[in-house]
Protein backbone atom coordinates (compact mmCIF):
# COMPACT_ATOMS: atom_id res chain seq x y z
CA UNK A 1 0.00 0.00 0.00
CA UNK A 2 1.04 3.12 -0.89
CA UNK A 3 -0.60 7.17 0.30
CA UNK A 4 -0.75 10.31 -0.72
CA UNK A 5 -2.12 13.74 0.36
CA UNK A 6 -4.09 14.51 -2.61
CA UNK A 7 -5.62 18.24 -1.68
CA UNK A 8 -6.07 19.33 1.52
CA UNK A 9 -7.94 16.22 3.67
CA UNK A 10 -8.20 13.88 0.68
CA UNK A 11 -6.02 10.94 1.30
CA UNK A 12 -5.44 7.95 -1.58
CA UNK A 13 -4.34 4.95 -0.07
CA UNK A 14 -4.00 2.98 -3.39
CA UNK A 15 -3.13 -0.69 -4.05
CA UNK A 16 -1.52 -3.74 -6.07
CA UNK A 17 -4.10 -5.98 -5.65
CA UNK A 18 -7.70 -5.97 -3.93
CA UNK A 19 -7.82 -8.41 -2.25
CA UNK A 20 -5.07 -6.59 0.33
CA UNK A 21 -7.42 -3.12 -0.56
CA UNK A 22 -10.64 -4.83 0.37
CA UNK A 23 -9.08 -5.86 3.39
CA UNK A 24 -7.91 -2.40 4.40
CA UNK A 25 -11.49 -0.62 3.73
CA UNK A 26 -14.26 -3.78 3.99
CA UNK A 27 -14.83 -3.13 7.64
CA UNK A 28 -14.62 0.76 7.29
CA UNK A 29 -16.62 1.02 4.80
CA UNK A 30 -19.13 -1.21 5.77
CA UNK A 31 -19.46 0.69 9.29
CA UNK A 32 -20.38 3.49 6.83
CA UNK A 33 -22.63 2.41 4.62
CA UNK A 34 -23.93 -0.91 4.79
CA UNK A 35 -27.14 -1.39 3.67
CA UNK A 36 -27.18 -4.61 6.41
CA UNK A 37 -28.60 -3.10 9.51
CA UNK A 38 -25.68 -5.87 11.60
CA UNK A 39 -23.31 -3.98 9.59
CA UNK A 40 -24.10 -0.20 9.78
CA UNK A 41 -22.42 1.83 12.34
CA UNK A 42 -21.91 -1.17 14.22
CA UNK A 43 -18.77 -2.72 15.69
CA UNK A 44 -18.04 -6.18 14.32
CA UNK A 45 -15.21 -7.98 13.89
CA UNK A 46 -13.49 -9.90 10.13
CA UNK A 47 -15.35 -12.95 10.63
CA UNK A 48 -18.83 -11.36 11.46
CA UNK A 49 -18.17 -9.46 8.25
CA UNK A 50 -17.65 -12.34 6.39
CA UNK A 51 -20.91 -14.16 7.39
CA UNK A 52 -22.95 -11.33 6.89
CA UNK A 53 -21.51 -11.06 3.15
CA UNK A 54 -20.88 -15.01 2.04
CA UNK A 55 -23.36 -16.14 -0.42
CA UNK A 56 -25.61 -19.57 0.37
CA UNK A 57 -23.45 -21.28 -2.29
CA UNK A 58 -19.84 -19.65 -0.31
CA UNK A 59 -18.74 -17.30 -2.49
CA UNK A 60 -17.50 -13.66 -0.97
CA UNK A 61 -18.33 -11.50 -4.31
CA UNK A 62 -17.40 -8.34 -2.21
CA UNK A 63 -13.86 -8.68 -2.77
CA UNK A 64 -14.15 -8.63 -6.29
CA UNK A 65 -17.69 -6.07 -6.37
CA UNK A 66 -15.84 -2.80 -5.27
CA UNK A 67 -13.22 -0.89 -7.04
CA UNK A 68 -12.67 1.83 -5.32
CA UNK A 69 -13.73 2.63 -1.44
CA UNK A 70 -14.23 6.20 0.44
CA UNK A 71 -14.97 6.83 3.93
CA UNK A 72 -15.32 10.43 5.30
CA UNK A 73 -13.00 10.95 8.38
CA UNK A 74 -15.88 11.14 11.15
CA UNK A 75 -16.57 8.11 9.99
CA UNK A 76 -13.20 7.09 10.31
CA UNK A 77 -12.71 8.68 13.81
CA UNK A 78 -16.35 6.77 14.75
CA UNK A 79 -14.99 3.48 13.62
CA UNK A 80 -11.38 3.27 15.30
CA UNK A 81 -13.29 4.35 18.51
CA UNK A 82 -14.88 1.06 18.46
CA UNK A 83 -12.62 -1.13 16.53
CA UNK A 84 -9.11 0.70 17.68
CA UNK A 85 -8.43 -2.34 19.91
CA UNK A 86 -9.26 -4.95 17.66
CA UNK A 87 -7.99 -3.96 14.46
CA UNK A 88 -5.95 -5.75 11.69
CA UNK A 89 -2.73 -5.31 10.51
CA UNK A 90 -4.02 -3.53 6.90
CA UNK A 91 -6.56 -1.01 8.98
CA UNK A 92 -3.81 0.05 11.21
CA UNK A 93 -1.27 0.72 8.12
CA UNK A 94 -3.99 2.96 7.58
CA UNK A 95 -4.07 4.81 10.64
CA UNK A 96 -0.11 4.84 10.75
CA UNK A 97 0.02 6.43 7.14
CA UNK A 98 -2.55 9.28 8.15
CA UNK A 99 -1.11 10.30 11.17
CA UNK A 100 2.44 10.28 8.82
CA UNK A 101 0.64 12.52 6.80
CA UNK A 102 -0.23 14.62 10.09
CA UNK A 103 -4.04 14.54 9.79
CA UNK A 104 -6.19 16.63 11.97
CA UNK A 105 -8.45 14.29 13.15
CA UNK A 106 -10.71 17.07 14.64
CA UNK A 107 -10.72 18.91 11.03
CA UNK A 108 -12.89 17.32 7.98
CA UNK A 109 -10.86 14.65 6.03
CA UNK A 110 -11.75 11.76 3.98
CA UNK A 111 -9.91 8.91 2.91
CA UNK A 112 -10.22 7.04 -0.60
CA UNK A 113 -8.47 3.24 -1.73
CA UNK A 114 -8.51 3.04 -5.23
CA UNK A 115 -6.14 0.01 -7.49
CA UNK A 116 -2.95 1.86 -8.51
CA UNK A 117 -2.82 3.43 -11.96
CA UNK A 118 -6.62 3.05 -11.80
CA UNK A 119 -7.30 6.50 -12.65
CA UNK A 120 -11.30 6.42 -13.10
CA UNK A 121 -11.65 5.21 -9.81
CA UNK A 122 -9.29 7.74 -8.44
CA UNK A 123 -11.46 10.75 -9.88
CA UNK A 124 -14.45 9.01 -8.91
CA UNK A 125 -13.27 8.72 -5.45
CA UNK A 126 -11.73 11.94 -5.37
CA UNK A 127 -15.11 13.52 -5.96
CA UNK A 128 -16.25 12.09 -2.74
CA UNK A 129 -13.30 13.21 -0.94
CA UNK A 130 -14.27 16.90 -2.18
CA UNK A 131 -17.72 16.97 -1.28
CA UNK A 132 -16.86 16.36 2.56
CA UNK A 133 -13.91 18.39 2.48
CA UNK A 134 -14.34 21.44 0.24
CA UNK A 135 -17.31 23.74 0.64
CA UNK A 136 -17.44 24.87 -2.76
CA UNK A 137 -17.94 22.06 -4.26
CA UNK A 138 -20.54 20.36 -2.16
CA UNK A 139 -22.47 23.38 -2.72
CA UNK A 140 -22.22 23.19 -6.90
CA UNK A 141 -22.69 19.40 -6.47
CA UNK A 142 -26.08 20.01 -4.31
CA UNK A 143 -26.97 22.46 -6.81
CA UNK A 144 -26.67 20.07 -9.71
CA UNK A 145 -28.50 17.22 -7.53
CA UNK A 146 -31.77 19.30 -6.84
CA UNK A 147 -31.61 20.95 -10.38
CA UNK A 148 -31.37 17.26 -11.52
CA UNK A 149 -34.46 16.12 -9.02
CA UNK A 150 -36.30 19.29 -9.99
CA UNK A 151 -35.96 19.39 -14.09
CA UNK A 152 -35.72 15.55 -14.30
CA UNK A 153 -37.64 13.81 -11.44
CA UNK A 154 -37.64 10.29 -13.40
CA UNK A 155 -33.60 10.22 -14.09
CA UNK A 156 -33.26 11.64 -10.71
CA UNK A 157 -35.51 8.38 -9.46
CA UNK A 158 -33.92 5.93 -11.76
CA UNK A 159 -30.38 6.89 -10.56
CA UNK A 160 -31.54 6.90 -6.62
CA UNK A 161 -32.84 3.24 -7.58
CA UNK A 162 -29.80 1.64 -9.08
CA UNK A 163 -27.77 3.26 -5.98
CA UNK A 164 -29.80 1.55 -3.76
CA UNK A 165 -29.54 -2.06 -5.80
CA UNK A 166 -25.98 -1.38 -5.89
CA UNK A 167 -25.57 -1.65 -2.43
CA UNK A 168 -25.47 1.81 -1.24
CA UNK A 169 -27.49 2.65 2.13
CA UNK A 170 -30.47 4.68 2.09
CA UNK A 171 -29.43 6.49 5.16
CA UNK A 172 -26.36 7.48 4.01
CA UNK A 173 -27.38 8.63 0.23
CA UNK A 174 -30.17 10.74 2.19
CA UNK A 175 -27.08 12.36 4.59
CA UNK A 176 -25.78 13.72 1.36
CA UNK A 177 -28.72 15.43 0.07
CA UNK A 178 -30.38 16.79 3.24
CA UNK A 179 -31.38 20.51 4.59
CA UNK A 180 -29.50 22.91 2.11
CA UNK A 181 -30.40 20.54 -0.74
CA UNK A 182 -34.81 21.82 0.27
CA UNK A 183 -33.28 25.58 0.94
CA UNK A 184 -34.90 28.20 -1.17
CA UNK A 185 -31.72 29.13 -2.76
CA UNK A 186 -31.61 25.52 -4.95
CA UNK A 187 -35.34 25.48 -5.52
Amino acid sequence: MKSKKLVDGVILFSFKDRREMTLSFCRMQEFYESPNPRLFRKKFTMAEFLTETIKENGKIDYFSYWSGFNVPGNIVNDWWILHGPDVSAEEQAIFNELHRHKIDFTEPFYIIGALEGDKRVVRHEIAHGLYTTNESYRRLMQSCTMFLNFHEPKIYKKMEKKLLKMGYNQEVRSEEHTSELQSPMYL
